[in-house]
């Protein structure tokens, strides 16, 4: 748990190489304790979602950090650990494989989590139809991108609003 607080607090910091540390360090400790003893190898839904957290601020940190093949690695160890968690912005999960899959090229598969991440996220959907946008306009699919970035632009991302007028208001 300390190495834990310790990535997230370098995380808030914006040194990602220390948080990249010290979360993997966390990762490790918590595998060893539970190949190390049976008791712990029946995971209880706390540590359940500890682990999870764990594998949510890996994703975040090597997102952060452009590792794009490590923090969709990342992320699909957090959907097979735990399927159903739902972190403050659910569906986090997925905008994170989402950047990583449009980073590498794999617009169809960035378009698809984007989806995904859209879905499920109860919050402020501004940012995923901004990057969505992004994709959209990487395939050359102008229309889609402009629906995106009027959505993301009435949702108050400024980036947004500036891609709209630059691109879809002529």
């Amino acid at each position: 748990d300390i190495y834990n607080d310790l990535s997230v607090t370098y995380l808030r910091q914006e040194n990602y190489l220390e948080a990249y540390n010290y979360v993997n360090k966390a990762i490790l400790k918590k595998e060893s304790l539970k190949n190390n003893n049976s008791e712990i190898n029946k995971i209880n839904e706390i540590d359940n979602l500890n682990y999870s957290h764990l594998y949510s601020n890996k994703s975040l940190i090597e997102m952060r950090l452009e590792m794009w093949e490590d923090c969709i690695i990342s992320s699909n160890k957090l959907i097979q650990i735990n399927p159903n968690y739902k972190n403050i912005l659910n569906g986090d999960v997925y905008y994170f494989r989402a950047r990583s899959f449009h980073n590498l090229k794999m617009y169809k598969d960035a378009i698809s989590n984007y989806n995904k991440a859209i879905n499920l996220s109860n919050n402020n959907l501004g940012y995923l139809y901004y990057y969505r946008g992004l994709t959209y306009l990487a395939i050359g699919d102008t229309e889609n991108s402009c629906m995106d970035f009027k959505i993301a632009c009435d949702k108050g991302i400024e980036a947004s609003c500036n891609r709209y007028n630059n691109l879809c208001n002529n």
